[in-house]
């Protein structure tokens, strides 16, 4: 090669560029030079890390008819350093941040803690520090009641103290005979009605047996049961009262009752200090109150009674000593 090839740019894998020649694997060099940059071949690199408590990313929680959830976990920086600024949580009807509370031991970490509503339906919720982000998912369902009521077939008059069972949970009737679920799950349910202990006997039965239910997105009312009478039914009730004042009734003192059998049921005292068992058939019972705290128990007079029921219902009323 000779000058006057390197001046005329003839040299092999050269363009001449004005005055200039500029070799080919140059050129190349220049245009992936930015995309060659970094680890990997491009982008910048993380600087952060963001973590839900006892939660992976992407978890989904199980449902719920709350408004809301309190959410927390932790944020820090990739490199070390102290981290600074807010963590911020979206939905897709709300957001919002939380701020951070930074405590060094070797890597300085940030905790931080978010109450995020729920609106009703799927919510997926996004939290984010920096350049890092996790997420979770959970469905809020409404706040539904199931409701009905237990009456007689005699008379249609309620019965009060009747269990009634939705799946596993227990309600017991009111005095009117009604009764009511609050927060139940959209899906199917099953309703039962029963007497409190069935080792006291079944003066009563009630239909329908069961009540299958498809709960969808509003209040199911008019859950009713129908009480027969299939043998006699009896009571037990009485009053607690203080010895320094004969006239008040004391409430809040557990009473117990057992059964010739060994069955036992419990109440407690209303505000007027009065106690009542109900549907007891024929037999004898043992009534016993008592009233703990603080490491002792009161004494009452007397402090244990028998009750025999025969064809009436009976009174047990008992003295708290002072």
């Amino acid at each position: 090669m000779n000058r006057d090839q390197v001046r005329q740019g003839s040299l092999p894998g050269a363009r001449r560029v004005g005055r200039c020649a500029r070799p080919a694997w140059l050129a190349l060099l220049l245009v992936l030079g930015p995309a060659l940059s970094g680890c990997g071949g491009g982008g910048a690199e993380p600087v952060a890390r963001i973590s839900l408590d006892g939660l992976a990313d992407g978890a989904t929680l199980a449902p719920s008819n709350a408004s809301s959830i309190d959410v927390g976990g932790t944020a820090w920086l990739i490199q070390g350093g102290f981290p600074t600024g807010r963590v911020a949580w979206r939905t897709s009807e709300a957001s919002g941040t939380a701020s951070l509370e930074v405590d060094c031991f070797l890597l300085c970490q940030g905790r931080w803690a978010a109450t995020v509503p729920l609106a009703l339906g799927v919510n997926v919720v996004t939290f984010s520090y920096l350049d890092s982000r996790v997420s979770l998912t959970i469905s809020r369902y409404p706040v539904l009641v199931v409701s009905g009521r237990v009456a007689l077939a005699t008379t249609g008059g309620g019965v009060p103290d009747v269990l009634v069972q939705l799946d596993g949970f227990t309600r017991a009737t009111g005095p009117g005979g009604e009764f009511a679920f609050v927060g139940v799950s959209p899906g199917p349910h099953q309703l039962a009605a029963s007497l409190p202990s069935p080792q006291f006997g079944e003066c009563l039965t009630f239909l329908p047996a069961g009540i299958a239910l498809d709960v969808a997105a509003s209040d199911v009312t008019g859950q009713d049961f129908t009480a027969t009478q299939v043998s006699p039914c009896f009571g037990i009730s009485g009053r607690i009262t203080p010895s320094t004042n004969p006239g008040v009734g004391m409430p809040g003192v557990a009473v117990t009752l057992v059964g010739a059998h060994g069955a036992t049921l419990q109440k407690v005292t209303n505000q007027d200090g009065v106690y009542a068992f109900v549907f007891l058939e024929p037999g004898t019972y043992t009534v016993t109150p008592s009233d703990c705290g603080l490491g002792s128990c009161a004494l009452f007079s007397p402090p244990s009674t028998s009750v025999t029921i025969v064809d009436a219902g009976m009174v047990a009323d008992f003295t708290r000593l002072f």
